[in-house]
Parts: structure tokens; sequence; C-alpha cells
């Protein structure tokens, strides 16, 4: 990559929303990188609004190229725009974001510190949006998916990987094979997320590439519930492609006879053949929603909309798995796993963390046995679908899920004196902790 300036190709996939995507242009045309390294490549995906002549007009302080597709979907629009583009870093955009003026020279200096990952930005929602319910319940979530994007030693999950505000070397997107354009109207980016984790590609949190979300001018209970249809549709979808993630399906796994009754029940309506029926009932229930809101009827309101949503995510699930999807799920007939059992490394604690997290960084195993000199701590399972452990996700781990066995085997360590201070190795091991705390 280009010590000095590399060139960065933004690629933007657009429906229908011209206003919105005048809105992000005016803050691109705002960018405090160097125009001349900048290009812009915009996607209109059947877009029959103002999105045309709004590009076909506009000026901007870099080159600017579009292309016309007929409804292929996010993922293999941004596809086409990356053919189209020429920059060495590509910088995937929504439609619906404002970025700082600093946007790309924060993801630059990111990749400049680390070649070879993929960089995210934030992106949350902007403050002036609606102060209804579901707005309200929508930047909850944001605030807590960047929150623990941005925590020390995170361990990324495919499902951070956000293409909304999303950079990474053109090489690396090639070599990842772009997004799979089977997933025609979510998760596209969490899929690739995924193909990257397993590359072992390291990603990274930038909290300096911010943009402001306007998500909330789009956002209806009625497109929520269809997003909710889309995603089921989608993590059905990876459930196929990748079976020991079946667990990623919101609330699937384990023994339906011990799920809640009121989520056995929306499983079965959902995979029911009067499902045409019960897509009625659920349309006309959604029109509650209003009413409970205006009576102040919060907890009627959650209760409403929580059960709507896990409904049409289902309905969505049966649509690509068929209408057993949630029996086979519960009762476990899906493969579980393609890698077979993972062993697990052997990690002491004892007399201080700095060789174990190098001994992670070395090895980046997938799951961890920890001892404190002889004495068993606990195990750090896999987790499907994360990177493989780094040092830095030790203290966090050790801190939220082993305090108690750690705080023990520090207690009853032979080394310490009976009666007197902590001995030299406790004093590092819990200064790291602390300090991996406050970071």
């Amino acid at each position: 990559m280009n010590a000095s300036e590399p060139a960065v190709s933004i690629v933007i996939p657009t429906h229908n929303r011209a206003t919105s995507l005048n809105r992000t242009l005016e803050a691109l045309a705002r960018q405090d990188y160097a125009a001349g390294s900048l290009e812009l490549v915009v996607v209109a995906d059947a877009c029959s609004d103002e999105t045309v002549r709004l590009l076909e007009g506009s000026e901007l302080p870099f080159g600017l190229q579009f292309v016309e597709t007929p409804g292929v979907g996010p993922g293999a629009a941004r596809n086409q725009g990356a053919a189209l583009a020429g920059g060495e870093l590509l910088l995937f955009l929504d439609d619906d974001i404002v970025p700082a003026p600093d946007l790309v020279t924060a993801h630059v200096s990111a990749h400049r510190r680390q070649p070879g990952q993929i960089v995210l930005g934030p992106y949350p929602p902007a403050l002036d949006g609606a102060p209804d319910l579901l707005h309200i319940l929508t930047r909850h979530w944001w605030a807590d998916k960047f929150a623990g994007l941005q925590a020390p030693g995170h361990r990324f999950h495919y499902s951070d990987v956000l293409g909304g505000n999303m950079s990474l070397e053109r090489q690396l997107f090639l070599a990842l094979g772009g997004f799979d354009t089977d997933f025609r109207f979510a998760h596209e980016d969490l899929e690739f997320g995924l193909r990257a984790i397993r590359a072992e590609t390291a990603i990274a949190f930038v909290p300096d590439a911010h943009a402001d979300h306007f998500e909330h001018e789009t956002t209806t209970v009625g497109s929520s519930l269809r997003r909710a249809r889309h995603e089921g549709q989608a993590d059905a979808l990876i459930a196929l492609k990748y079976p020991e993630l079946r667990a990623s399906l919101e609330e699937a796994g384990g023994d339906e006879e011990r799920r809640p009754f009121v989520a056995r029940i929306i499983r079965r309506a959902a995979s029911s053949p009067l499902s045409a029926i019960l897509d009625s009932l659920a349309a006309l229930s959604s029109h509650t929603l209003p009413v409970a809101e205006m009576l102040r009827m919060r907890g009627a309101w959650a209760a409403t909309y929580g059960a709507l949503r896990a409904y049409w995510y289902w309905r969505g699930v049966c649509e690509t798995l068929g209408a057993d999807a949630p029996r086979a799920m519960a009762a476990g007939t899906m493969a579980t796993s393609e890698r077979g059992d993972v062993a697990a490394v052997s990690v002491d604690l004892w007399p201080c963390l700095d060789a174990a997290v190098r001994q992670l960084d070395d090895s980046r195993p997938l799951a961890v046995r920890l001892f404190y000199n002889t004495q068993y701590i606990g195990e750090i399972s896999p987790v499907a679908g994360a990177e493989p452990l780094r040092g830095a996700h030790l203290a966090p781990i050790l801190l939220r899920d082993f305090a108690a066995p750690l705080a023990e085997a520090l207690a009853a360590d032979p080394a310490r004196s009976r009666g007197g201070p902590i001995v030299v190795p406790h004093l590092v091991l819990l200064e790291y902790l602390l300090e991996a705390q406050d970071a």
C-alpha cells in the first residue's frame, strides 16, 4: 500500500434513497483526505426515483462513476462497485450515513498501522431521530453493539462485520471472494465476515472512523418486521452453508421442550400449514402497536413487537429450510461442526500473564485449558464463528468468566507466605488484570 496517500475507492450501493444519498455525497465532499486520491463508485440498484439524475448532476471534488443494476441486492451491488473501483483501498458505505470529515483519513491511518486487515467504523443513529419506542429500541441496539466492539480485548465474531462503514485492501477483498450474491436482502456482510475470520484476517474497530446513521428516516414497524423475515432467510442460508453455525440462528438450539411456552408457539405457528392465515393475523396485530404506544403501554408494546419479530424471523427461516426447520434444529439433526473436535491448548497463568499472552499470540487456538501452576482454572470453549484467541483476549475473559477460580488459586498458591503479603508473581498478575480492565 502506498505509504503516503493510498488511493481510496468509496463504494456505495443505493436503492431509491436520493434524498439520503445526496446528504451522504455532501458529507463526502467535505472529507479532509486528498481529493486526488479519492474516487466514488455508486451502484444504483433498481432505482426509480431521482437517484440517477442526482448522480448525473453531482459536482464533487473527486471522481465519480456510477452504474445501474436491475435489482441485484446489496451484496452483488457492492461487488459491482468493487469491480469498477481503481483504488488500493475499498471503503464500503451505506447510503443513509453522514461520514465525519476525517472518516476516510481514520480508515487509511488504521491500514497504515496494520496492513491486511478489515477496518470497521461506528455509525450510530443520528440524535435527531424520532423518539418513538421502535427508534429508541434501535438506538440502544446500535449503542450496545458499538460499545462491545470498542471494549478492550474484544473477540471479533462474524456478526460484528457490518458493511455500512467498512474498509479493506482491494486485493484482500478479491482474495476473500467478495460478497456472496446468494444473500439478496440481508447479512451478506456477516457471511463475508465469516469467511474473513476463517481466513484469519485481522479485524479492527476504529472509533475515529465515525459516521451518523439516518436509518430512522426509512425505518417503520412494517419495514422492521420485513427485515426480520429477511434476516431469518439469511441466517437459515448461513446455517445451510456452514452447519456448525446453526446456533447463530436467533434463539436456536437446545431442547424445544425446555423453551418458553410463547417461543415454542411462535416457532410452530411460523411452520404451520396455516401460515398464510397467520401471516394476515400477524399483519393485523402490528396495527395494535401505535395504540399501545399512544396509551403508554410500553410493556404490551415490547411484548407484541418481540413476538411479531420472532414470528416473521422464523417465517423467513422456514422459507429457506422448510417447515420442519424449528423441530430439526431443536432436535439437533443438522450437523454441528465441520471441524470435528477442537483440541484445547493448555496455558499456565503462573507466575504472570506475559508468557500466556505470548503463547496465545503465537498459537492462536480456538480453545484453551487454563491452569495456575498445577491447579486447573477452567476451559475457554471454542466459539463458532469467532476469531481464534489472541493474547489481548485473555485478561477480559479471566475477569469475566474465571475471577472466582483464579482467586482461589491465588489464595492456595504455596509460593505465597502464610499470612504474609502477596508475593511478586501475584502482584504482577493482579496488576495486569486491573490495567486491562481500566484500559
